[in-house]
């Protein structure tokens, strides 16, 4: 509920993220205008899926939770700007 904060079973007036992986958001038509990339500490394939979003977005901030020994880095990419045709 994005009032109170608490979880909810309602389904309205609610957050709904939406999933996909680097390859998929690379091929979308409609790019979104912002995401959150997340790098897991057990993924090995990090730089690689990040360089392939960077034609299209930009890091816009950083963020870093540490919790049980595992470091969750989350980067807010936001959409470049399509270059102008003369």
């Amino acid at each position: 509920n994005p009032e109170t904060l608490l979880r909810t079973l309602l389904r309205e007036q609610v957050l709904v993220p939406h999933y996909t992986d680097e390859i998929d958001l690379a091929t979308m038509p409609n790019k979104p205008n912002d995401v959150y990339f997340l790098e897991f500490s057990n993924h090995p394939d990090r730089a690689h899926a990040l360089t392939s979003l960077a034609p299209f977005y930009r890091v816009d901030a950083i963020s870093r939770i540490h919790f049980g020994g595992h470091i969750l880095v989350v980067r807010h990419l936001v959409r470049r700007e399509a270059s102008a045709v003369p």
